[in-house]
């Protein structure tokens, strides 16, 4: 049998044909197989450049590509307002789906197999944020990063998933009851948390300050209740808020030059140190006493290099007589190590109160003792 070489209909032997493409001219050129019409090489030449295209738009893509999602799955656990998310990826399915199971002979094969898993094991990293404090309807991103000079046949991407099915809790307003107390002053206080309610549910809650050392009026601290799972389990209670910040205030500050000094006030304590003095300065079976007054108030700024702390005096003196005669003066400092001033404006301090202090002896008051260490000035 033979076909025409134009429209591939079949010619029998010695048989004219009118090829119908033609008008009315016969022919009996023939071929043994029928040719293919020019139509179809066209289509099928469209077909190949649309499959073409297609992989380069799948390459670019990464459609063949492992998703490391097929093997990770996300959970919740805890409660409304105190959940949790868990993320497990099976990293070893994974690897095992590119470089094949693991040999059971510890030969070459599995020393070469290992190498290639502990290639792949450092070039996925999955991250998720937030972790915890989550509610229902909260949303929870996953993230795949992948090292693509290692592999790249892994996908990366991320996605979100959106937090149910927490069961809820009673939340109890806790922050209304704590009660904030800062030991220190200005740079070097610390602040304590307590809850003044005497029931077992707020007796129970244990809280976290950060920071909490040199602290500073002005500074942010956050006070955190660090038991929220314990007292779920325990009172099927939670806090309304987890967390709350304050604005650390109201610290004293070390006085440390002496324009800072509340005069007023001291010159009430000096008034005061001067009469228990007048009170107990008693003669004796020897000596007498006479004159005691205010000798003056002065505050003492360390020299440099000198490691002492700043200081207030207030010094009473006397006269001292044995058997009627004058023998010396004595002099009585009342001293404030470390003087503090309060944020009222008043005056906080440790004190010595002098009464073993009578050092201070002489015909007037020996500054040499002490302006080798300080500054000295006299307030009154």
């Amino acid at each position: 049998m033979k076909y025409c070489e134009n429209c591939g209909a079949p010619i029998k032997f010695m048989e004219k044909h009118v090829c119908p493409n033609e008008d009315g001219n016969p022919t009996v050129l023939a071929t043994e197989k029928p040719p293919f019409p020019k139509k179809y090489k066209i289509l099928i030449g469209c077909v190949c450049l649309a499959v073409f295209i297609g992989l380069i738009i799948a390459s670019s893509v990464g459609v063949g590509k492992i998703d490391p999602f097929d093997y990770t799955s996300v959970s919740f656990e805890g409660y409304d307002s105190a959940g949790r998310v868990s993320v497990f990826f099976d990293e070893d399915a994974l690897i095992q789906e590119i470089i094949g199971p693991e040999p059971s002979d510890l030969g070459e094969e599995y020393a070469e197999w290992f190498m290639k898993y502990d290639t792949y094991s450092t070039c996925v990293k999955c991250q998720y944020e937030p972790e915890e404090g989550l509610s229902n309807g909260d949303t929870v991103t996953v993230t795949f990063t992948v090292d693509d000079t290692v592999t790249s046949r892994i996908k990366a991407g991320k996605k979100e998933f959106t937090v149910e099915g927490l069961p809820e809790l009673e939340k109890i307003d806790v922050f209304s009851n704590v009660v904030l107390k800062y030991e220190g002053v200005e740079g070097q206080a610390h602040a304590m948390a307590t809850i003044g309610l005497d029931v077992s549910f707020f007796n129970d809650i244990r809280m976290n300050i950060e920071p909490n050392e040199n602290l500073k009026n002005g500074d942010i601290i956050t006070v955190s209740v660090s038991n929220v799972d314990d007292l779920a389990e325990t009172y099927q209670q939670i806090p309304a808020e987890i967390s709350r910040q304050y604005t650390v205030e109201g610290l004293p500050s070390y006085i440390t030059e002496a324009s800072q000094v509340p005069v007023d006030e001291v010159k009430s304590l000096a008034a005061d140190f001067l009469k228990e003095k007048q009170a107990n300065i008693k003669d004796e079976a020897f000596f007498s006493y006479s004159d005691v007054k205010l000798y003056g108030i002065y505050f003492m700024e360390p020299k440099e290099g000198t490691y002492e702390d700043p200081s207030l005096w207030i010094v009473v003196s006397c006269k001292e007589y044995m058997d009627g005669s004058f023998r010396d003066n004595l002099y009585f400092p009342l001293k404030f190590d470390d003087p503090i001033i309060q944020p009222d404006g008043t005056m906080g301090y440790k004190w010595d109160d002098g009464e073993h202090a009578t050092f201070l002896t002489g015909d007037s008051f020996p500054m040499e003792y002490v302006t080798a260490k300080y500054n000295v000035t006299k307030i009154l």
